[in-house]
């Protein structure tokens, strides 16, 4: 290999690397576990960090799952849910006295809100292994065709 091949190769390894940086800490480099559901007890120890928003994806996507399978967490969340937004509502001083607040209706809508954002996070996941490939292969198929272009590699007619 002359120095011109192997400086092609170095620019390859790193913009190879480069992608992988990018793309790395989204979780394609980790080991994907098994997929359990989630049981009670770490639901209802998950709720204040629910409300406060403070859940990583992952965990947010299985608490509403179960959430929405078990009436009991439900209640719970829901019991939090209105007695946090109830205190929050005293303590803010800006608003009119005689304004009502429909909670159990806000629920609802948090939690639908909270499914559409882990339903686009997904996307974007897929979206950006979608745009690695591309990526990759534009700079495969660069990289043949230059090779071709240098006669490094012969094309069979």
């Amino acid at each position: 290999m002359d120095f011109s091949q192997q400086s092609n190769c170095f620019y390859c390894i790193i913009f190879f690397q480069m992608m992988l940086s990018f793309f790395g800490g989204f979780g394609y480099n980790r080991v994907h576990k098994e997929e359990t559901a989630m049981d009670c007890r770490t639901a209802e120890s998950l709720v204040n960090a629910y409300i406060n928003r403070t859940l990583p994806l992952d965990q947010l996507e299985e608490f509403i799952d179960h959430v929405r399978s078990c009436s009991s967490c439900y209640e719970e969340l829901e019991t939090y849910y209105i007695v946090h937004f109830a205190i929050q509502h005293l303590e803010d001083e800006n608003e009119e006295n005689n304004v009502t607040l429909d909670m159990y209706k806000m629920l609802k809508q948090d939690l639908h809100n909270r499914e559409l954002y882990v339903h686009r996070k997904k996307i974007q996941k897929v979206l950006r292994l979608l745009l690695l490939v591309f990526f990759l292969l534009v700079v495969m198929g660069l990289l043949i065709f230059t090779a071709v272009q240098l006669g490094h590699i012969k094309i069979l007619v």
